[in-house]
């Protein structure tokens, strides 16, 4: 008798930085709770997990493969190399909405400091896989 695959499960959590410049960011703060147990629950049912997650203290069920990323750009990227094989994406990654305009190269000194901010919306990755979707579930938070 031939043993069936076991699904792929690919995981996002934590949140997303959008740098300013090397030292300020704009996030939020999730703590990365749910998307971490969401990874535990499918390791659990032998399910092959691939975990991609913002910056967290949490530790990954070491039978999970862990992605770290910190911008949504990254989130996307690594999304976009890792969905083609996953069965179930669980999106419970706090992903920015918006980002900079411009990222400063070095840090802004007080007294030059910008009192606005100009910015961009982030790509919406759960919308640009559901159009690949597929047989895949998918599930947003």
């Amino acid at each position: 008798m031939m043993k069936a695959s076991p699904i792929r499960c690919l995981v996002t959590a934590g949140p997303t930085r959008e740098y300013i410049d090397p030292v300020r960011f704009i996030s939020n703060p999730s703590s990365g709770k749910m998307g971490y147990a969401l990874a535990k629950a499918a390791v659990v049912r032998d399910w092959k997990v691939d975990l991609v997650s913002g910056p967290v203290p949490l530790s990954a069920p070491k039978e999970a493969r862990l992605h770290p990323i910190e911008t949504a750009e990254q989130l996307r990227n690594s999304l976009i190399e890792l969905f083609p094989q996953c069965d179930v994406l669980l999106m419970a990654a706090a992903v920015s909405d918006f980002r900079p305009a411009k990222q400063l190269k070095q840090k802004e000194k007080k007294q030059e400091a910008r009192r606005s901010l100009d910015l961009v919306p982030t790509p919406d990755c759960l919308l640009e896989l559901g159009l690949q979707k597929g047989n895949r579930i998918l599930v947003g938070f």
